[in-house]
């Protein structure tokens, strides 16, 4: 018996089973499948936050699931979910100012550093990581060139 015998969803018969013929695809189904395989593609190749830790205890924290849910609880999920916004970002320009992320940056003692909402009124605290900081023409921290982050706290700072 050959493997389509063996592997057929019908009893296998006298005769050699020849598998069915699928209909081919329309040219727009054909082009709609490579128009989306090559978007995937391309955003496939943009995720590229790096994304670092302030010192081994956090990153050991934020990459052990158990830990984060022993010390956040039922808000551990939305932490690691907030690290997946930005984990799959190209950039920190790419991550929304919009809730529910709401990723902005700290002013007065706490230039340069982000945020990211997670559950009222705490926040995961970051910074950028690339070294040097992209800076624009005004001073600024270009946040189209920043591709890594450093993972500073979970706190409320208000």
């Amino acid at each position: 018996m050959s493997f389509e015998d063996t592997h057929s969803h019908s009893a296998p018969s006298a005769t050699s089973h020849k598998p069915a013929k699928q209909s081919p695809l329309s040219a727009s189904e054909a082009d709609s499948i490579n128009y989306f395989t090559s978007q995937v593609k391309y955003f496939i190749s943009l995720s590229d936050v790096l994304i670092v830790f302030a010192n081994n205890k956090m990153a050991k924290l934020f990459n052990s699931e158990k830990d984060l849910t022993r010390k956040f609880g039922q808000q551990a999920k939305r932490i690691r979910l907030r690290m997946a916004v930005l984990r799959a970002a190209a950039n920190l320009a790419r991550v929304s100012n919009l809730p529910p992320e709401r990723c902005h940056e700290l002013s007065e003692g706490r230039a340069g550093q982000f945020a990211v909402d997670l559950f009222h009124p705490f926040r995961l605290v970051f910074e950028p990581a690339d070294e040097p900081v992209p800076r624009k023409a005004d001073g600024g921290i270009d946040l189209a060139l920043v591709t890594k982050i450093r993972i500073l706290n979970v706190e409320d700072y208000h």
